[in-house]
């Protein structure tokens, strides 16, 4: 625990370290991380040491006397706030990369790019809503039992209402889950149509295209002017309509990507180009690899939460039930340093300057 703690912290400060002094990684994209990073590093700082204590000594009411009761929920309220900061930061990180991908000459006038203050404070918002509103309404003081220990009366545990626990467990992972599967589905297949246009060198299109009057009684009249045969092409780049009036004999490209029989040598070629990776699909292996390590981490803990919360459904042995729910919450705990090695293994510039400052401590020490 103590391992994992101190990775979390310091990796995540090194990425909100590296973030900052840079400029070159003053965009939205790194400021979309820096957040997550920001809220990993709550986690790490403040959730994770007070659970390996209530873990170790297996009893709160040291800690969180009647008197300080407050501390208690204003822990939980953290541990859901983080949490749910960390769930929506991967989400907004990966509607981002999806609109890089679907229209790369319009990302930098986006408003996810231009209003990426709006997007983080409306991540923010939203984790508060969720976490400390219901805590301080429901609270964590669970109801006392007769003959039970005083040390054991007081238990800091997390609110038992099962509305409570389904309204979080949607609100801070279901849906946010649904809309990542949805935008990776979608980045996928933008990914794979880029590749098929830069190997073939077009690009097909299914958009309707409607021409003005102005523009069609001009190509009219061009087109009744002209002795030679005139002919409209009409493309769509970027959602940006281009008019080409092609004069002569327009010929449609032969080649066509669906029907195609590629040779074998052609195949290799294809295969290899499909391995090199362009920064499209560097973009969709850093949303998989994320949203992979998302789903590893949260889900047992969120599936098992809205079981034994809300349908009653757990362990019958208290002891197993609670050694298991410890388990599935360290393993979510444990996305937010899994975070850092997904950072640095799939951006490049991350990985440039962590090596930089990595060989430059070793110098200094020398």
């Amino acid at each position: 625990m103590f391992i994992l703690c101190s990775f979390t912290v310091l990796g995540n400060l090194f990425i909100i370290y590296v973030i900052i002094r840079k400029r070159t990684l003053h965009t939205s994209k790194y400021y979309y991380i820096m957040s997550l990073a920001f809220a990993d590093l709550i986690v790490g700082l403040i959730v994770m040491p007070f659970s390996s204590i209530f873990i170790l000594a297996d009893d709160e009411y040291w800690l969180f006397s009647p008197y300080l009761r407050f501390l208690c929920d204003l822990w939980h309220a953290i541990d859901i706030f983080a949490s749910t900061a960390s769930i929506l930061g991967l989400c907004t990180i990966g509607i981002d990369r999806y609109v890089v991908i679907k229209k790369p000459i319009q990302y930098p006038t986006s408003f996810i790019s231009k209003r990426w203050h709006l997007m983080l404070s409306f991540t923010w918002v939203c984790s508060a809503l969720i976490s400390f509103p219901a805590i301080l309404y429901w609270g964590t003081k669970q109801p006392v039992l007769v003959d039970t220990p005083v040390s054991l009366l007081e238990q800091c545990d997390m609110p038992n209402n099962a509305y409570y626990i389904l309204f979080s467990a949607m609100a801070s992972f279901y849906i946010p889950l649904f809309l990542m599967i949805y935008v990776y589905i979608k980045i996928y297949l933008a990914a794979r149509n880029q590749t098929l246009a830069l190997y073939s060198g077009y690009k097909h299109q299914h958009h309707r295209i409607r021409i003005s009057k102005s523009v069609a009684n001009s190509f009219h009249q061009r087109e009744s002017s002209s002795e030679e045969n005139t002919k409209l092409d009409l493309s769509q780049v970027d959602d940006q309509i281009i008019l080409r009036i092609h004069r002569g004999t327009y010929q449609k490209p032969k080649v066509d990507v669906q029907t195609e029989k590629i040779p074998t040598k052609r195949r290799k070629r294809q295969g290899k180009f499909w391995r090199t990776l362009s920064n499209t699909q560097k973009a969709t292996s850093f949303i998989g690899l994320v949203m992979g390590t998302f789903l590893f981490c949260w889900f047992p803990y969120f599936f098992y939460l809205v079981l034994s919360g809300a349908f009653n459904v757990r362990l019958k042995n208290d002891r197993h039930h609670e050694v298991l729910y410890n388990i599935l919450t360290w393993l979510g705990y444990s996305n937010s340093a899994l975070d850092i090695i997904v950072y640095v293994s799939t951006s490049a510039e991350l990985r440039t300057i962590f090596l930089e400052y990595f060989f430059y401590f070793c110098i200094e020490k020398k």
